[in-house]
């Protein structure tokens, strides 16, 4: 389990690092869009979004890659549901629900 979630990891920021940077470098070649895509596309580059968007898959594909595993709260994940959490500490006993409606009424 523990490498599975470091191998995911570092593919899914390798993934986002290369894709960032295909946006300002285009070396992986893609078609032209048709229709209302390729409008939509069109408006992305008339605006210069992209650089936004390109620029948010560098930084976080390259965070995915630099911070280390300590870091990333994997140990937390592990340790579901915390002890001395609100359900342990909060069961309601069938006499306090019945005093409780008592003094309702």
């Amino acid at each position: 389990m523990k490498y599975s979630f470091i191998i995911s990891r570092i593919l899914l920021g390798l993934i986002f690092v290369v894709f960032g940077l295909n946006g300002f470098l285009h070396f992986i070649p893609t078609h032209q869009f048709r229709g209302v895509a390729g409008q939509f596309i069109g408006a992305i580059f008339t605006s210069h979004f992209y650089t936004v968007v390109f620029l948010t898959q560098i930084v976080s594909g390259l965070l995915l890659l630099a911070i280390p595993e300590r870091m990333t709260g994997n140990s937390k994940l592990n340790s579901w549901p915390p002890k001395g959490s609100i359900s342990e500490s909060s069961t309601i006993r069938r006499e306090d629900l019945s005093q409780a409606m008592a003094g309702l009424n």
